[in-house]
């Protein structure tokens, strides 16, 4: 099952390459319910403390896993339309730092602790965009996290240079209440939705050529 899943991501993700999708999310809550919190300072902003770890999402076609890809914005629970993009996996840039970091871990970050973590590290890529974790950067910093979740989180920044293969799909929103998403691990209903539009783009544009 596992492997059909990964040939199915692998598919709808190439389809995704190169054109946008647009699907209507619902934030629905932290992924475990004993998600922990992190304060955290963006771009020298005042420390907040928000949930650290891996989102849920909720649409017409199914649910999605995701992790917060802008630490700026705050969400709430109506529903706020997003467009989808695949990321290229490259360090070169932090976004692309962030997206390689997400796919070679979100599958194995299974506890509160890890995906704290993961979630630190993602932050860390794209603000700062060092070559290690710092929870005390210049754009990004973070306190009132275990040493526990600091560990996971230098262990999966570490990773950035490693070769990926999970496709990273990106979800940005400039609604109020909304926050851009990015995941490495769709659910399958929702890969299935994104991968049927992006094919039915394709047939319309051979039909045109």
């Amino acid at each position: 099952m596992k492997t059909k899943l990964l040939a199915l991501v692998t598919l709808f993700g190439t389809a995704l390459a190169g054109s946008a999708q647009a699907i209507d999310l619902t934030f629905a809550g932290m992924s475990l319910p004993n998600a922990l919190t992190a304060s955290i300072s963006v771009n020298g902003s005042s420390f907040t403390s928000v949930y650290a770890g891996q989102l849920k999402f909720t649409s017409s076609s199914g649910s999605l896993s995701t992790y917060c890809a802008d630490a700026l914005s705050f969400l709430n629970s109506s529903s706020h339309s997003y467009t989808t993009s695949s990321l290229t996996l490259t360090p070169d840039t932090n976004l692309g730092k962030a997206a390689t970091i997400l796919s070679n871990n979100q599958a194995g970050a299974l506890t509160a602790a890890q995906q704290a973590g993961l979630q630190l590290a993602i932050w860390e890529a794209l603000y700062d965009g060092g070559t290690t974790f710092d929870a005390s950067g210049a754009k990004f910093q973070a306190k009132g996290v275990s040493s526990e979740v600091l560990g996971f989180a230098s262990s999966y920044y570490g990773s950035y240079c490693d070769p990926a293969s999970n496709p990273v799909t990106h979800f940005g929103t400039n609604q109020s209440g909304g926050q851009s998403q990015m995941t490495a691990v769709p659910e399958p209903m929702t890969v299935a939705a994104l991968g049927l539009g992006s094919l039915a783009l394709l047939r319309r544009r051979k039909r045109s050529a």
